[in-house]
């Protein structure tokens, strides 16, 4: 199991924010985790924008690629939005 969970916050100083948070599945701790993933600052709100800052942090953080079959599934919605954002 894994999910993720994109939420846009405003901070004190006016910067638009993308909070990635995940849920997965701990085989170790037989438990389901949620962890803050990363966050990004939104300079453009466009769909390319979200879409790249999206894609750097999934490429390189290590509980997605723990998670890889999910995160295919994950990369394809996340491409799905984007072309339903530029129609």
């Amino acid at each position: 199991m894994f999910s993720m969970n994109v939420d846009k916050s405003t901070t004190k100083s006016q910067k638009k924010v993308l909070a990635v948070l995940v849920s997965y599945f701990d085989g170790e701790s037989n438990e389901v985790v949620n962890e803050h993933l990363d966050s990004f600052e939104v300079v453009r709100a466009d769909a390319q924008s979200i879409y790249n800052g999206l894609e750097k942090i999934i490429q390189s953080n290590e509980v997605v690629n723990e998670h890889l079959d999910s995160f295919e599934v994950v990369r394809a919605d996340a491409q799905s939005i984007y072309n339903g954002l530029e129609k």
